[in-house]
């Protein structure tokens, strides 16, 4: 008879709509870069997938999410740089492999950092350009020990034409990456937002008059 009173019934279906519309809130949080991307994908531009999504998701939301992904038109236009440099990132990664044979912990963790990077290029996240042209900054400094090793001819030829090989590899994808950083995500550092003088989000290099 309990669940035949009123009271305890109503109680108990309040909780349960509350939990589904807590889900729901979290699945559409999720889901908003999934459908951005789509739209994008689709051909759109930003202003035109701003104008249609407006009204189903707040606009802080919105103006982050456009700001962190590209159109299709910018894909296009950097296909050769971002192919580039996804060539080099794993070209990176073969070394890492190579040296693993040593079983070296160090390398075995900058292979695992060098695949996350990788992932996320290939995946166009905006931090990564950036993160990962500093990543690979601190890793172009030359030890003082790999200094006098080339400075005093302690290597190999073969050693050195490795050494100078990954030099170069790692130099490119630096340039490579403050490259698309900046011709695709010039209003984004890392988690950080430009802003215009309404304090809006701005999602596209011009910035808009909303």
């Amino acid at each position: 008879m309990y669940w035949l009173s009123g009271k305890p019934k109503v109680k108990y279906f309040e909780s349960a709509l509350l939990a589904i519309h807590s889900t729901l809130g979290v699945i559409t949080s999720m889901s908003i870069r999934t459908q951005v991307k789509k739209l994008l994908g689709d051909g759109l531009t930003k202003d035109e997938v701003f104008n249609e999504l407006i009204g189903q998701i707040d606009e802080e939301k919105l103006r982050k999410t456009l700001a962190t992904l590209p159109t299709r038109e910018q894909r296009k236009s950097n296909r050769i740089l971002h192919g580039s440099l996804v060539f080099l990132l794993s070209l990176n990664i073969l070394f890492n492999l190579v040296e693993q044979l040593g079983n070296n912990f160090t390398t075995l963790y900058d292979l695992l950092v060098n695949l996350f990077i990788l992932i996320a290029v290939i995946q166009y996240r905006n931090w990564v350009f950036l993160g990962g042209a500093i990543w690979f900054l601190s890793m172009f400094g030359l030890t003082s020990y790999q200094i006098n090793d080339v400075l005093n001819g302690g290597l190999t030829q073969l050693e050195l034409i490795a050494f100078l090989t990954l030099g170069i590899t790692i130099l490119l994808i630096i340039i490579l990456m403050l490259t698309i950083k900046s011709r695709v995500f010039p209003y984004t550092t890392f988690f950080l937002f430009k802003r215009n003088e309404f304090q809006k989000v701005i999602y596209q290099k011009t910035p808009n008059r909303r």
